[in-house]
C-alpha cells in the first residue's frame, strides 16, 4: 500500500513481481484501491477540520497562532497513537507519513494563517 501523489489516491501493490497479477486480481474484486482511497481522504478532511478548529479556539482565546512545529507535533502525536487494532490503520499510518513530508506541512500553516 502507498500513497500517489499524483492521483492523490492510495495504490495495493506487492513487492513480489510474482504475485503482481494476484494483488491486481484481489484489487479488482475488492475494490481496494477505491475504498482505501475514499477512507484516506474522508481521515485527511477530519484532521483538517479538526486542525482548523484548533487554530479558531486559539485566536478566538487570544492566543498565537499554531507554529510549523506545533503542527508537526500534532500530527506526529495522531500517528504515534494510531492503533493496530483499528479498522483502517495501515492507511491512517499511509496518510499521517504523508501529511508529516515538510512540504506538506507547510501547505496546512499556510492554509491556517488564512484564518481569521
Amino acid at each position: 500500500m502507498g500513497y500517489d501523489q499524483h492521483t492523490a489516491s492510495i495504490t495495493f501493490s506487492t513487492f513480489d513481481l510474482v504475485d503482481a497479477p494476484k494483488a491486481a486480481n484481489l484489487d479488482r474484486l475488492l475494490n481496494l484501491t477505491e475504498r482505501w482511497t475514499r477512507e484516506f481522504k474522508a481521515e485527511h478532511l477530519k484532521q483538517r477540520r479538526k486542525l482548523m478548529e484548533r487554530e479558531r479556539q486559539r485566536l478566538e482565546k487570544g492566543q498565537t497562532r499554531q507554529t510549523h512545529g506545533e503542527i508537526e507535533n500534532y500530527f506526529q502525536t495522531e500517528l504515534e497513537e494510531l492503533s493496530a487494532a483499528e479498522p483502517h490503520y495501515e492507511v491512517h499510518q499511509v496518510l499521517f507519513n504523508t501529511i508529516l513530508e515538510p512540504c506538506r506541512l507547510a501547505a496546512w500553516k499556510s492554509e491556517l494563517e488564512a484564518i481569521s
